[in-house]
């Protein structure tokens, strides 16, 4: 989706989409933002179409106070705001949730694969029960809604600790549903419990969650503000929220460490996520042996094949597996190998 987000964001607004259109200034500074930096191209090159690019390149203009057409800093951290907002306002719009019988369901194939997550971590129901670790740079709640749905306990482990009986659903990159308190100084999530699903009638056949949106206007404990969602880019520098977020990345290693199993699904390896090359070169370091390290992608041109190798050590690179299919298609045959 990332290759093309911008266009979908583009297509939103053009199309006057209401909750689009009442953030119609942060669509159209964004806009204004990757036309200017059109103007670096004599002297180096960004992906201008590749949300990740430009976010990456909005975050860099915030860090040094430089940013092409623009001379005061409070304009740029404006921007980096803009940006969030068009993320969050593009993903809402973007994700239908199915409606089955007035029951709000997740997008397939996340119910498949949160079905198949139950079926692995529940006692008496898999040949061999597996501990599960989930780590995502996704910023929808996609996974986090089918978790919720096969009553699967799971935790963001934003205090560092995971609850007993929890899977750690660790969102690296941040989520739609994270919002800052500036009066707690720490972040906190919407719980999937507290959707507000809405009056649904019985012709409803899907619906959009805007959690986005909802954040500025909630609070939580005594009433404290949350901010717009919390979104980082994949840069090796993600300063804003690097204190909040540091026991989530501090349990990703921590995970990684003890993995046996490492599959990676539907990840490219951008070159502009460095933090994640970090990550995994510094959380896999252990006495722990990888028994599979797969890659799950469609990689027509082997791109993130050669990343990948490029990546890993000699160690594993024996135990690498590339399986060319989708996320849906390849479900089964994850699950099926796992409980073998």
């Amino acid at each position: 989706m990332m290759a093309d987000f911008l266009d979908r964001a583009d297509d939103l607004y053009s199309l006057g989409v209401n909750d689009i259109l009442d953030a119609s200034d942060a669509f159209e500074s964004v806009r204004r933002a990757r036309a200017s930096l059109q103007l670096i191209y004599a002297k180096s090159h960004l992906d201008l179409d590749n949300v990740e690019s430009l976010f990456g390149a909005i975050e860099m203009g915030n860090l040094i106070g430089k940013f092409p057409d623009i001379e005061d800093k409070t304009e740029i951290r404006a921007l980096r705001a803009s940006m969030v907002t068009v993320i969050y306002k593009t993903l809402e719009r973007s994700i239908p949730f199915p409606v089955r019988d007035r029951t709000i369901m997740p997008p397939e194939p996340f119910m498949r694969f949160a079905t198949s997550i139950h079926d692995l971590t529940a006692p008496n129901r898999s040949p061999v029960t597996q501990d599960v670790s989930l780590l995502t740079f996704n910023y929808d709640v996609n996974l986090d809604y089918a978790l919720h749905v096969n009553r699967i306990p799971f935790d963001y482990c934003l205090t560092g600790q995971l609850p007993s009986e929890h899977i750690p659903l660790l969102k690296l990159h941040g989520s739609i549903n994270w919002g800052f308190c500036e009066e707690c100084d720490r972040i906190v999530a919407w719980n999937m419990r507290e959707l507000n699903q809405g009056l649904l009638f019985p012709e409803t056949r899907e619906i959009y969650f805007n959690l986005g949106s909802q954040l500025p206007s909630s609070t939580h404990g005594d009433g404290h503000k949350l901010s717009t969602p919390v979104l980082v880019p994949p840069t090796w520098n993600k300063t804003d929220y690097q204190p909040q977020l540091a026991p989530v990345w501090q349990m990703a290693a921590r995970e990684l460490a003890g993995a046996e199993n490492i599959i990676l699904i539907g990840y490219s390896l951008p070159e502009t996520d460095s933090f994640f090359r970090y990550l995994f070169a510094l959380g896999t370091q252990s006495d722990t042996m990888v028994r599979r390290l797969w890659v799950v992608n469609p990689d027509e041109d082997r791109t993130v094949e050669e990343r990948v190798r490029t990546m890993i050590g000699r160690g594993i690179k024996n135990r690498l597996t590339f399986m060319r299919l989708p996320f849906g298609m390849a479900i089964r045959e994850i699950f099926g190998e796992l409980t073998r």
